[in-house]
């Protein structure tokens, strides 16, 4: 029976101990969606790719909706070639929703809100406005003690122009 408890305290104890570091978790990933958000908010490309290279991994794999794939270089490559067609970012939030942490891996639920003020295409002289949402799964693993996010698979996505909702 002492066996037992010994067993069943230790489970607890590593459960209390997964727990706490997935919210230790979520809380870093947060901060850094927010500095990278704020990055972006001001048109600084040089500052977000920066904060993102601290937390996704050299081997970074992204799937789209469609099931192409990107990595890190060609993914920060699209947002910095999207960006000067941007007149300014108005709205963006991006949220961890939730983290599990199973040993070495992690799973984040993430959500994002983008709006952006751009030229308008039939009129170049007029503006637009595009509103984004999503939802994506990102994979994350512990490599030399720090976490790394190794993958992410887009899962929903919303796209409107001037109110008017764009199939994608």
């Amino acid at each position: 029976m002492k066996k037992l408890t010994m067993a069943l305290f230790a489970c607890a104890l590593a459960a209390g101990a997964l727990a706490d570091e997935a919210a230790d978790l979520k809380k870093n990933v947060q901060s850094a969606m927010d500095q990278a958000s704020k990055a972006m908010m001001k048109k600084d490309m040089a500052g977000a790719e920066k904060i993102l290279r601290q937390y996704f991994a050299k081997d970074f794999k992204n799937t789209d909706l469609h099931g192409k794939t990107t990595t890190l270089e060609q993914w920060l490559g699209e947002m910095k070639a999207q960006m000067p067609m941007v007149k300014s970012i108005d709205k963006m939030n991006l949220k961890c929703v939730s983290v599990k942490v199973h040993g070495d891996h992690a799973v984040c639920q993430e959500s994002m809100e983008m709006v952006m003020t751009m030229p308008n295409p039939q009129d170049p002289k007029k503006t637009s406005q595009a509103r984004q949402v999503s939802t994506s799964e990102s994979h994350m693993e512990k490599r030399h003690g720090k976490w790394w996010v190794v993958s992410s698979k887009d899962k929903t996505s919303r796209m409107w122009f001037d109110g008017k909702e764009m199939k994608m």
